[in-house]
């Protein structure tokens, strides 16, 4: 994380955020101490909430801090396959030892984290050529950044890119914003996308076959107006109204809560701000129920969450906004071995909060659930 972002953007505890008397309770956090500095990045060290009755701690790793809820929780679930190897801190290492946490990466995980590695940056030196009627993998990014560059704003003051990944949607908000901060619950894509803005390369393993990796290099201009986090976007530590752009690429459909994601990019908006999201809406019972699902019988997802942005459906939630843009059946492509492509259609959309009174039952108060 580098030093001067906290003075750009205010981090808030997601530990103990409640609803109050008086509206949102929230305090934010402050850096309680550092145990590895490079240049003017903090790669280890501590958060610390600055309520009285909270006090609770939050780690940064790599360069990322890790703002979520329940950290053991997470830590256990996700098994990122911390390891001594990567020469943490004996504080950090004694952090979350604390938690009991199991130390292991599996076989899949390590393929899917090449698998998004390489569909964000395209970075085989010789991939293997694609299957006809694929098309380009890069297809999808470009029409992401031609639909914000459309819109001919800019520089936005903070731009959010909840579901990050390994930053390359964060990386190029950067390009046209003072500072754009990237979120995801993947540590080892949030640490990817740290090192790779940070020192402007990073290593990571590309899958063949079966178990068989080879080692790849992905070269990048280092920029310093970027952050990355290991957060929840259904419970995002930030406070409201804070961002320009909040966008949630492919990301709609991999939440227990779709309707309540964008009530909290609305909450994260201010009052002329704008919401990019997008989505194959591969629903998936496992993570989301299916009566939470932005979908009807006679309306297909991307009709059904247009028009809960305009306001047309679920009137309650108080959205009202105007589209800006629109696209539809945008390739999205995920190699996971050279015989192993996923093939995903996509919807797109970018659209401008028009200010008028809002219920604040879904907008403004959700940062507070």
């Amino acid at each position: 994380m580098h030093a001067a972002v906290s003075d750009r953007i205010e981090l808030i505890c997601p530990g103990c955020r409640r609803h109050g008397s008086k509206g949102i309770i929230q305090f934010p956090l402050k850096i309680a101490k550092v145990f590895h500095w490079e240049r003017d990045h903090i790669l280890e060290g501590i958060l610390e909430c600055t309520g009285a009755h909270c006090r609770r701690t939050y780690p940064i790793i790599d360069g990322v801090p890790v703002l979520l809820k329940d950290i053991c929780g997470w830590w256990n679930s996700v098994k990122t396959g911390f390891c001594g190897e990567w020469g943490h801190s004996s504080e950090i290492r004694a952090f979350f030892k604390s938690l009991g946490c199991q130390e292991r990466e599996t076989l899949q995980e390590q393929c899917q984290l090449g698998s998004i590695i390489e569909c964000h940056y395209d970075a085989p030196m010789n991939p293997p050529a694609l299957p006809a009627g694929l098309g380009d993998p890069q297809v999808f990014w470009n029409t992401a950044a031609e639909i914000i560059r459309s819109v001919g704003d800019g520089p936005y003051h903070c731009a959010l890119d909840l579901g990050c990944a390994v930053g390359r949607f964060t990386g190029e908000l950067s390009r046209m914003s003072d500072l754009a901060v990237g979120i995801d619950t993947n540590f080892k894509a949030v640490a990817f996308a740290a090192e790779l803005h940070r020192y402007g390369r990073a290593t990571w393993a590309r899958r063949i076959r079966g178990r068989w990796f080879e080692k790849s290099r992905i070269t990048a201009t280092p920029r310093q107006n970027v952050c990355f986090l290991v957060a929840d976007a259904l419970n995002p530590p930030f406070a409201a109204a804070g961002f320009d752009l909040v966008a949630g690429l492919n990301l709609l459909d991999s939440v227990r809560l779709p309707l309540v994601l964008l009530g909290q990019m609305d909450a994260l908006l201010n009052d002329t701000g704008k919401l990019m999201v997008s989505s194959p809406y591969e629903w998936r019972p496992d993570i989301c129920d299916p009566s939470e699902w932005l979908e009807a019988e006679n309306l297909e997802a991307s009709v059904v969450v247009r028009r809960i942005l305009r306001g047309a459906i679920r009137p309650e939630t108080g959205f009202h906004y105007k589209i800006l843009q629109e696209r539809d059946w945008i390739p999205w492509i995920l190699r996971n071995h050279n015989r192993y492509w996923s093939l995903f259609f996509v919807h797109m959309m970018l659209a401008e909060k028009q200010p008028r009174h809002r219920n604040p039952s879904i907008a403004e108060s959700v940062c507070g659930r």
